[in-house]
């Protein structure tokens, strides 16, 4: 994912010990974003800990996480910048013990032309992940149930990939070919015996 500047993973990860937001985004995109908000803003002269401070406020406040209709608190942040990746996690206060809804506003880096955002859910074993961009203005609905996690509102993402798709069409292609070409083949011989 580092590689394309605009696409972001965002995870809510809940676990019987507690709940945590991991964030990671290319560092190219994030530093575009912010220069875009802050025009005065030299990259090359801001102090490391100024620059996570300005990327921490810039998740928090882009990221809106309800669950069953009451906002997560992000808490306490880590962050590990990297020269192409960078990552955040976020402890979260206040996670509800019955969950029966996540509800996600991510409009992180919507400043980049074409930023998608994969916001995903692990409960209980279970993962879910949604596709949240510019279309569905950077906004899905998950629902938790003891048979698993949905979501709702929005077109939940495909792990199928064009390319994954393609490779099955051509090698469904290749095997009609050889088995055409084999019997073929075969009738051909038949016929030379007659």
């Amino acid at each position: 994912m580092a590689h394309n500047p605009n696409q972001a993973s965002i995870k809510l990860i809940i676990q019987d010990k507690g709940a945590f937001v991991d964030f990671t985004m290319s560092q190219f995109g994030i530093e575009q974003v912010l220069l875009k908000k802050n025009p005065n803003l030299d990259l090359k002269t801001i102090s490391e800990i100024e620059l996570k401070q300005l990327i921490i406020n810039e998740v928090k406040e882009q990221i809106k996480i309800n669950t069953n209709g009451k906002s997560l608190v992000l808490g306490t942040g880590v962050i590990k910048l990297g020269s192409h990746e960078s990552n955040l996690k976020f402890l979260v206060n206040n996670l509800p013990i019955n969950l029966k809804t996540i509800e996600v506003n991510a409009h992180c880096f919507q400043e980049n032309e074409n930023q998608v955002n994969f916001f995903t859910v692990w409960y209980k074993d279970n993962s879910t992940r949604a596709k949240l961009f510019r279309d569905n203005n950077y906004q899905s609905k998950f629902i938790i149930a003891q048979s698993g996690i949905t979501v709702s509102d929005n077109v939940q993402t495909n792990y199928w990939s064009v390319s994954k798709i393609l490779m099955i069409i051509t090698i469904t292609i290749l095997c009609f070919l050889i088995i055409y070409f084999l019997i073929r083949k075969r009738k051909i011989i038949a016929l030379k015996r007659i």
